[in-house]
This record gives structure tokens, sequence and C-alpha cells, in this order.
């Protein structure tokens, strides 16, 4: 969410590889029901926070690694790497995935995989085509990496130079407002709104690589503008969160701020 030193773009487009879509056979499922946050883990009590959306089918490796992301659980400052999610587990896929939970990181893997794949359908729809990364890598420089828990920071970026978007986690302040428990662990990667902020980073990176070059104070402006007006808009994706919203807030877009706030959790517990 807040600005990172490599998110600088250099002026000279490096070479990208071409994401290979996979190949649907005829006996594959259309999507994969997977179950999500959809607003942030403070508000899991609310209408709606908890849903099951449907992400196109591929086949996955444990991780989950698929054919435009690879979600890669380790954690550089502690040293640790969790143990991958297996999707394809009998017991997950009877399940529509594992529920959304705070304290297991197999659910976080989860959740970056499945709204980072529902992003990027929505700009697959709105555009009619497949899109590219902005980014070259010399090992499997297709798939963008997803890093839930990359390291203990108060921030989520996307890092160009290394494909990937990493994810923080933090202790919340001793007195947060909202629901949220003073001290607690927040994980920025059981965001929806910072995981499509960050993802909408890098595809607009993909889209016009040069864009990110700060000529002007605009530019990143209008980088972190479209990102979180795509945060916004995905909650209206949700059938549940919007008739909930419009019905407390009697219909008043502007007293609707489940609608239009943007990850709500980490502005509350950065103090």
């Amino acid at each position: 969410m807040n600005q990172h030193p490599t998110f600088r773009i250099s002026d000279r487009v490096a070479q990208v590889d071409e994401i290979r879509p996979y190949q649907r056979r005829r006996t594959d499922p259309v999507s994969r029901p997977l179950r999500v946050f959809a607003l942030d883990p403070a508000e899991s009590r609310r209408v709606g926070a908890l849903a099951t959306i449907d992400v196109p089918f591929e086949e996955l490796e444990p991780g989950p690694v698929g054919a435009r992301f690879k979600v890669d659980d380790y954690d550089q400052a502690a040293g640790v790497r969790y143990h991958p999610v297996d999707l394809n587990d009998r017991d997950v896929l009877i399940a529509n995935g594992l529920r959304p939970s705070v304290m297991d990181p197999r659910s976080h893997q989860q959740m970056v995989y499945a709204v980072a794949m529902q992003t990027y359908g929505t700009f697959r729809s709105a555009l009619g085509r497949e899109l590219q990364w902005g980014f070259h890598r010399r090992d499997d420089g297709a798939r963008l990496i997803l890093r839930p828990h990359f390291q203990q920071m108060r921030n989520g970026y996307y890092d160009k130079q290394a494909g990937a978007i990493n994810f923080g986690y933090y202790d919340a302040s001793e007195a947060p407002p909202g629901r949220n428990l003073p001290g607690g662990d927040v994980f920025t990667c059981l965001s929806h709104d910072i995981v499509t902020h960050e993802l909408t980073h890098a595809l607009l990176d993909g889209l016009r690589p040069r864009i990110g070059i700060a000529t002007n104070p605009d530019t990143l402006a209008f980088h972190e503008g479209f990102s979180d007006l795509v945060a916004v808009f995905q909650k209206f994706t949700y059938p549940k969160i919007v008739k909930a919203a419009i019905a407390k807030s009697r219909g008043s877009l502007d007293q609707a701020s489940v609608l239009t706030d943007v990850a709500r959790q980490f502005g509350h517990t950065i103090g």
C-alpha cells in the first residue's frame, strides 16, 4: 500500500515472457470455488464478509502454483517456509477450499491466489484478451510470485525487479479503532483490498510499462488512484455486501463506508 523504493521502474522496458494460460480440457470444470475474506478479517462478522468466489479452473501444484501465479510462502526475515496448500486435496476440494482463517498460513496462500485470479479475470474480461507482465526473470519468468508472509513490515508492495508481490505482517497498535484486537496479528495478505490494489500495480505495469516512470507527481498518483478504484469496484461483485451496505445506509453511498473505504484494517491498525 505505501510506496516502496523497489517500485521504481527504469526508463528501459525489459523484455517480458509471454503468459501461457492453462489450456482447459473438455473434462475440466469451468471454475474452482474458493473461500476468501471479502472484507478485512476484523469485519468477518458482517454480512457477506466471508465469500466463495469462482476462479477459472486450472491444474495446480501445491503452493498453489498455476499458469499465471506462483505462491511462494517463505518468510525471509524469520527464515521459515510454510507448508504449501494443496487445493487438489480431496477434503479441500469438497469444502470449496479452506475456511478463511487468520491463524492458518495455508488459508493465507489460498486467499492471495484466489483474489489474484479473480482480479486478473476482471481485467481479462474487460480487455477481451490475456495480459502480460511487465517484468522478466530468467527463472519461471511467466509467473507473478505472491509472497503472503514476506517479512514483518507494515506494507505490501509490487516488486518489479523480482516479479513479485510481497505482503507484510505486523502487530496492531495498542488502541486500534474498529473491531481490531489491540496488539493482534495483522496480515496484509488477508486484505482483499490490498491484494487487489497491488495486483493492479502489476497489471498496469504489464499494460503500460513506462507509465511507472515518475516523470511528474501525477504519474505515480495515477497508479495509486487507479489501483484504489479497482479495489473499491471489486467489492461490488459481492451481492451480499452490497445489499447489506445499501440497507444500512438507506441508499446513501457516502454513508456506505464498507463499500467505499480501502484497506480499513490496515488504516486502523498502523496507529
